[in-house]
């Protein structure tokens, strides 16, 4: 895609100048990252704004891509393993086990918010650039500095589910569109 584009220019950048100067860095993949004061229009908190306020949640392509969620929490503990404790110059993967689809994790958000899910979402087409899979194997953050994630997606989602309620008068004044500035 094009944004994976852009970050490899970007990582490969920082090596270059690791290489070339010892200039001190580090590069973390994460898997995409949720939690409480999300911006609405990413999966999770608009998924759980939907489900709290009646509103259908578009699946899109089925909600059939895989990819792997790990909590802001998890992921700070990870920037700062990293920024505290690795070797410099590395790269570095932080991300779940296994990858999950989209739809399940509409599902757990439906389940969450006390709806049922088939008449909650409707199928919507595909982005043409989304990945069917996104996945990164950790194994070198687990081995070298120990960090594996510690809240689980189902502790994730009913959480996102809670303080989507609490907030809710707040959230109905933000924006659920995405709106691509270049």
């Amino acid at each position: 895609s094009p944004y994976a584009v852009s970050k490899l220019a970007g990582d490969m950048h920082l090596k270059t100048y690791f290489d070339s100067i010892a200039f001190p860095m580090n590069v973390i993949r994460p898997s995409n990252a949720y939690g409480p004061g999300q911006q609405l229009y990413r999966l999770m908190p608009r998924a759980a704004f939907c489900a709290l306020t009646g509103q259908t949640f578009p699946l899109e392509g089925g909600g059939v891509a895989e990819k792997s969620f790990i909590h802001a929490t998890d992921l700070a503990a990870a920037v700062h393993l990293i920024m505290t404790e690795g070797r410099l110059g590395e790269t570095y993967n932080a991300g779940t086990e296994a990858a999950v689809s989209i739809r399940h994790i509409v599902e757990m958000t439906a389940a969450a918010a006390g709806i049922d899910f088939e008449s909650f979402v409707t199928i919507a087409p595909g982005r043409a650039t989304e990945d069917s899979r996104y996945w990164l194997d950790s194994t070198k953050i687990h081995d070298e500095l120990g960090w594996q994630p510690q809240i689980s997606l189902e502790t994730g989602v009913v959480e996102m589910v809670a303080w989507a309620r609490a907030n809710l008068d707040a959230l109905k004044l933000q924006t659920q569109q995405f709106s691509l500035r270049s």
